[in-house]
């Protein structure tokens, strides 16, 4: 009994994978090669039971074997981690690109806006291709200020810089 559960567990979680994080592996074509990409993630929560969301580092699955550059490349933050960026490099933070993420509660959307706005005033000149999962009224405002749409895949939508 416990293999059957577990093995349906398992199983709907790799569906939810396919359904989520497998939508950035399709849109690698979009997003191109050679490209500084940044990720703006907006309805993380997933519904159901999974503890871990694939949606939250999907986004580095555009970097491999395209010579993309993702600045929310969480490894980067680590020393230990081989890659890093170097100093001094106009880009916008992995953390931050996380922390944003992470600031999912509809109290927090309009301090999320704000730093997301900070963020790209900062920042957008280091960003060729704005992958963002999501949408959010405040939010793709800020975005149609510096990019464009390109193409889109259910919640997973390319812009770019204009």
């Amino acid at each position: 009994m416990a293999l059957v559960v577990q093995s349906a567990l398992l199983w709907s979680y790799a569906l939810e994978c396919e359904r989520t994080a497998g939508t950035f592996w399709r849109a690698r074509a979009a997003v191109g090669q050679g490209q500084r990409v940044a990720t703006l993630l907006l309805r993380l929560k997933l519904p159901g039971r999974p503890r871990a969301n694939p949606l939250l580092h999907a986004d580095c699955l555009l970097g491999l074997g395209t010579g993309n550059v993702i600045w929310s490349n969480y490894e980067t933050r680590h020393y230990y981690f081989p890659v890093q960026f170097r100093a001094k490099l106009d880009r916008p933070d992995a953390g931050e690109l996380e922390a944003i993420a992470l600031q999912d509660d509809p109290d927090d959307a309009s301090a999320r806006a704000d730093h997301w706005e900070r963020l790209l005033s900062r920042h957008h000149d280091a960003i060729d291709v704005l992958v963002v999962w999501g949408s959010e009224l405040r939010l793709d405002a800020i975005n149609a200020r510096w990019f464009r749409p390109v193409a889109e895949d259910g919640l997973l939508r390319i812009l770019r810089h204009r």
